[in-house]
Parts: structure tokens; C-alpha cells; sequence
């Protein structure tokens, strides 16, 4: 069930439930998938079970996986043993299905692994004897076992959920909460502490909590779309209800810088004064204890490995990090072209209209002012449906007439995802190729061809230099055509291609525009990719060289040495010591001739550090 279908099924319980008088039971007939969910809630807000602390509560795999006779595990801090539980939505059982279950958790792995062991289920165990029988013959074998057991079942459940409203109100809804909870809706949405470094998700939320704080992460989802932002809470008796919101904008700078530094502490985020800390996020300020910085270290980092990963994870299919994203709806910029080239692409797209012509070119469902990919049946090359809709947006300049060629995810008509694959939606990157080795060329010569022929009568749509010879396609295109270099480093097989590698590298961190920290690191791994290459030249002093890096009058493969071995004395490093250590070595690469592919490789190892945190940039930039 998705959040659209849990909602519905809140409203249709609503309408079914009178919210005059104060509610005496709520309906527990929810997919068997959500009362798991609503399970692990109440174990994270019950906390506490026979005076032992439960942590990172959280559903144990998934449909088809071997679950070991357990929905749920949980750690108990300091301790090799486990809070694990099983899940039961029936709306009948019978004594034999107790005895079933315990014994399915007993086969399992985690039975001496096991501190308690809890049976949840939505029936009323109470209302048959043989039942009650049943799960007290089963707590007895598990007692023996040395196994704590305790039974939640429909009766416990309601118990537990009239003091629980932030959990209620999550699956039932704000009004129904009200008029079942025992606690006002502040005090239970607000609570004056956090579980221990617990992470549960939900859908496209991560909360994430630590004693004195929590954050309610929103990930980037592509059914419910590519956002990300964060709401902060925190625990303290003057801090008690205290929230606030970040967007993605500003949530990600700070989660990557939190993910290079061992503290927030003295970053621009947050600053010591005395015993006191001070906080400064987007328009909140706030005064902070030790302890509540510690813990919001941990939740910030944990959020950031959660958003880089699931991040990274939707790149892989819409393939977008080395674009530029240009508005909340995450449409990115692929090209960038003259206003007369966009009129050819209309016209060339009518006249191959999928209704005009079966040939391979006919891919078109021309529509004014819009580009549209699409086959009406399933070809050699592509499946039945669109590939591709891509609007013109005029560049936001007075004096400019070119025209920016946007590309976003297609969605069916529910508003789902379409599959993403060469032969069904196509992926910015394919896209980006496709126009500029494909389309464009076609585009230009089949208006050359119309316009040399007079009897068609075609008005002209490409402009003509002061001899009359056409103008060259490259004439019409703004942005200059860059093979794939999405994942810099891969099949490097030549010198060349290792030093286009590393100008890209240079220029990424010339200007640099990120707030996280370059780690030292990141210059050491460079100068010791120069000293691989300094050392096949052994003789050369270069000047360049010597002023970017400061290195003294001796062989640059002396000096270089000198410098890593004074690197570790160095108590900060930055952009710009990085930018000049890259632009020493694409110097020596230029300098260095045959190299070996061995030597190659070599070099685009060393560089792996380098590489990653390039990729980071790039995910952080667009997946905000």
C-alpha cells in the first residue's frame, strides 16, 4: 500500500467512524504490510520492555526473503541478544496457529539469540479459552528456553495506541487521534526524549532520532518525486514542541558538510561561544548543549548516508548528475541552441510524423512548439509509447535568442514513472546523445535538401554566410558536444583520455562552489600521482609547476618529494590547493610520453579518492 492508498483508507474509516463522542476502539482491518509498520511505531514509542532499552527497530527483509519466523528485530544496547517479533493480521485464529508461530520462530536463527519475544496480532486472544490456553502453553516453552515473552494482541494494541497519538494519528489520521488518544495531540507529538540512535523509514521519510533530537527526512522518490528536505525536532524542556523545516537547497550543504567534518562544530553551521553552541540554519537560530550536538552529529551524518545512497541509486536509471537542474520540478538543462535550429526540429518532426511514413526516422508525434518521441507500435529499435517530450524554454536573457532544451522524467498517465531504458523513456544521458549525434545532423541536412529545392518552396530556416555558403551546424549549437564522462576514471586506456579526465577534475574545483571541507587527503593522493609521473622524468624543472605548488629550485621530482613529506604538517587543505596540485599533474601527463597501460591504470587509481568526491558533488548539486 503507498501513502495515496493509506490516506484513502484513513478517509474511508473517518466517513465510517462518528467523531462526536470519544471513540472506544479502532478498526485494526489494514493491509497486513501496514499493521507491521504500525507494529514497529509502537515498539519504538514503548521504548522500554521489561526495563531494557530497544533500538533501530525495524522490519526484518522482506516479501520472499527467509525471515527466520520474525517481522521485526530491534537491538537492546549492550547486549548480544535481540527484541524480535512476529506479526499476525488475521481476522480469525486458532490455538494451533499459536503453536505454529512460536515454533516457526524457534526453528529460526535468532531463537538463542533472543531476549523477548513479543506476538502481535489484530485478534482478541481473550474471547476463546482455547486460545488463552494455547499462548500460555507457548509462553511456558519459551520461558524454559530462557526466552522473555509477551503477547500484543488486538486488546494490547488499542491500549497502546490510546497513548500513543503521533502514532495513531500517522495511520488513522489527525481527527480520529483526537477522538481516541488519551494525550492531547502536543504533548504526544512532542515528546521530552528520543530513542537512542533509532532509524525507521516510511515510505519516502527516514526518521531519524537520537536522545535529544530527531530528523524527519524526505529522500528523493521517483514515484513521489525527486525532493528532499527535512523538519528538526527537538526533545529539551525550553526546546519542548521547538521545530523547524529545511529545504533541499539548504538541507544538503549541510548534511555534506557534516559528512566531511568530525563535528558541526566551528563549520558555518554552528559555532562554540564559552559552554554554549550556537546553530544558524536558514532562518533558525538556536542555542544548543553538548550532548545535543553530539546527537545531532550522528543524525546528520546517518541522514546524509541514507540521501547519497538512495540518490545515487536514481541516478543509475535517469542518469542526470552531470547536468544542471533548473527548478523544483527537476528538469535539468541538456543543450543549449539557436532559435532557427528549434524551428527546424519542429518542422523536420511534422514532417516525420508516425501517421507519414514507416522508415526508422518517423518517430515522431509532431505537435506546435513541442518534441515528442513516440512509436505506435513496437519497432526494431523502440517499444510502443513515448520515449521523449522536451519543450523549449527561451534563455533568460534580454539580448539572447537561443533557445534551452530541458529534459525531465516521463510519467504515464497516473502520474507513475515510465521504465527507463533505451528502448522505452529515455535517461538524460541518452537523450543528450542522441540530440547531438543524431537529431541535430538529421535536422541540418534535411533542411539543406528542402531548401534545394525550389518547387517545395520551404522558407528558409538556416541563415546563409556573406558568400552564400550555408552555415555549419556547430554554428547553431551553443554547448559543444562531450562524450559520456559520467563516471570519470572508467576505461581509460590512453594518455590522452587520463588527461581529459583530469582537466575535468581541475575545472570542477577551480571556483569551487561546494561548502564541504577537500580533505587533506584528496592534495596527497594528487601529489603522489605527480611523483609517478615526476619520477620517469627525473631531470625536468618546471617553472609551471613550481608556481603552482611553491616547491623550491631543485628537479621537480625532488621537490615533489619534499612536498609529501611536509603534506602531513599541514593543518588544513582547500579547493584552490587542490585546483593548483591538478593542474601540476595534466603539466606532467602533457610532459610524459608512452606511457604504459599499466602506468595508466596506476594513475586513475590513485585518483579513485578524487573521483568519488567529484561524483558526490555532482549528486549533491542536482538531487536537492
Amino acid at each position: 500500500m503507498n501513502s495515496k492508498e493509506l490516506r484513502d483508507w484513513q478517509i474511508a474509516i473517518q466517513v465510517q467512524t462518528p467523531l462526536d463522542l470519544k471513540l472506544k476502539t479502532l478498526p485494526l482491518d489494514m493491509p497486513w504490510k501496514d499493521f507491521e509498520h504500525l507494529c514497529v511505531q509502537l515498539a519504538e514509542e514503548e521504548n522500554n520492555f521489561e526495563n531494557k532499552e530497544i533500538t533501530s527497530a525495524m522490519l526484518y527483509g522482506r516479501n520472499g526473503q527467509k525471515q527466520e519466523g520474525i517481522d521485526i528485530k530491534a537491538t537492546i544496547p549492550n547486549s548480544n541478544k535481540f527484541f524480535v517479533m512476529q506479526c499476525k493480521r488475521y481476522t480469525q485464529i486458532i490455538a494451533s496457529d499459536v503453536e505454529k508461530w512460536v515454533n516457526k520462530f524457534l526453528e529460526g536463527k535468532f531463537s538463542d539469540k533472543t531476549y523477548l519475544y513479543v506476538l502481535a496480532t489484530s485478534f482478541d486472544i481473550s474471547t476463546d479459552t482455547n486460545l488463552v490456553d494455547a499462548w500460555h502453553k507457548a509462553q511456558q516453552k519459551l520461558d524454559s528456553l530462557g526466552i522473555k515473552s509477551v503477547l500484543w494482541d488486538k486488546i494490547a494494541i488499542l491500549n497502546k495506541l490510546k497513548n500513543a497519538y503521533r502514532v495513531t494519528a500517522t495511520f488513522f489520521g489527525d481527527n480520529i487521534a483526537t477522538g481516541y488518544c488519551h494525550q492531547k495531540r502536543m504533548e504526544e507529538k512532542y515528546p521530552y526524549s528520543y530513542s537512542t540512535k533509532n532509524i525507521n523509514a516510511f515510505d519516502d521519510i527516514v526518521y531519524i532520532e537520537n536522545r535529544t533530537c530527531r530528523l524527519d527526512l524526505i529522500v528523493p522518490n521517483q514515484s513521489a518525486g525527486i525532493k528532499v528536505g527535512g523538519i528538526f525536532l527537538f526533545a529539551r524542556n525550553d526546546l519542548h514542541g521547538t521545530t523547524f523545516s529545511l529545504d533541499g537547497p539548504e538541507l544538503v550543504p549541510l548534511m555534506q558538510v557534516k559528512a566531511h567534518s568530525k563535528s558541526l562544530v566551528g563549520t558555518r553551521y554552528l559555532h562554540k561561544n564559552k559552554d554554549k553552541y550556537y546553530l544558524s540554519l536558514g532562518n533558525v537560530r538556536l542555542s544548543l548543549e553538548k550532548d545535543e550536538v553530539d546527537d545531532l552529529d550522528w543524525i546528520i551524518e546517518e541522514a546524509f548516508n541514507r540521501y547519497f545512497m538512495t540518490s545515487k541509486s536514481i541516478d543509475t536509471q535517469l542518469k542526470t548528475k552531470r547536468f544542471e537542474r533548473v527548478n523544483s520540478r527537476f528538469k535539468v538543462k541538456i543543450s543549449e541552441i539557436k532559435r532557427p535550429l528549434w524551428n527546424a526540429i519542429i518542422k523536420y518532426a511534422d514532417a516525420h510524423d508516425i501517421s507519414k511514413g514507416n522508415g526508422k526516422d518517423f518517430i515522431f508525434d509532431s505537435a506546435p512548439g513541442c518534441l515528442k518521441v513516440y512509436v505506435d507500435k513496437d519497432t526494431p529499435d523502440l517499444d510502443f509509447g513515448y520515449h521523449l517530450i522536451m519543450y523549449p524554454v527561451p534563455k533568460n536573457t534580454l539580448h539572447s535568442n537561443n533557445i534551452i532544451l530541458e529534459w525531465e522524467p516521463l510519467i504515464d498517465i497516473a502520474g507513475q514513472p515510465v521504465d527507463i531504458s533505451r528502448r522505452k523513456a529515455w535517461d538524460a544521458e541518452y537523450t543528450y546523445h542522441w540530440l547531438h549525434s543524431t537529431l541535430f545532423p538529421k535536422v541540418y541536412q534535411w533542411v539543406i535538401q528542402q531548401e534545394n529545392k525550389p518547387e517545395k518552396g520551404i522558407k528558409r530556416l538556416i541563415g546563409r554566410k556573406k558568400n552564400d555558403n550555408t552555415l555549419p551546424l556547430d554554428d547553431f549549437i551553443i554547448n559543444n558536444y562531450e562524450e559520456n564522462f559520467r563516471i570519470l576514471g572508467t576505461g581509460i586506456n590512453t594518455s590522452n583520455e587520463a588527461l581529459i579526465c583530469i582537466n575535468k577534475l581541475q575545472s570542477h574545483f577551480t571556483c569551487y562552489q561546494m561548502y564541504a571541507t577537500v580533505e587533506k587527503e584528496l592534495n596527497l593522493c594528487v601529489i603522489e600521482t605527480s611523483l609517478l609521473l615526476a619520477s620517469k622524468l627525473p631531470d625536468l624543472k618546471c617553472n609551471y609547476i613550481k608556481g603552482n605548488l611553491s616547491l623550491g629550485s631543485d628537479s621537480t621530482y625532488k621537490e615533489l618529494i619534499k612536498l609529501k613529506q611536509n603534506w602531513g604538517t599541514k593543518s588544513y587543505a582547500t579547493s584552490t590547493m587542490l585546483d593548483m596540485a591538478l593542474r601540476s599533474l595534466g603539466k606532467l601527463l602533457e610532459s610524459t610520453n608512452n606511457l604504459s597501460q599499466y602506468d595508466i591504470n596506476c594513475l586513475i587509481e590513485n585518483l579513485y579518492p578524487v573521483f568519488k568526491r567529484y561524483e558526490e558533488d555532482l549528486i549533491c548539486n542536482i538531487y536537492r
